[in-house]
């Protein structure tokens, strides 16, 4: 139990986000798989210019 609390105590620093910086392809890829599994179809792009074209018609 000591060690489950000395590693909390260790993580909370660390912010929110810390699994997603650590492992960006693994947190991406996770996040479409379960919007898949909601039933969505999911394309990722790079293209800041589409995102912003879509953001505001939405």
């Amino acid at each position: 139990m000591a060690v489950l609390i000395e590693l909390v105590g260790e993580l909370g620093h660390v912010g929110g986000d810390y699994f997603t910086r650590l492992n960006p392809q693994k947190a991406r890829s996770n996040a479409v798989r379960q919007l898949e599994a909601m039933g969505y179809h999911v394309t990722l792009s790079n293209d800041q210019n589409l995102w912003m074209t879509l953001g505001e018609g939405a």
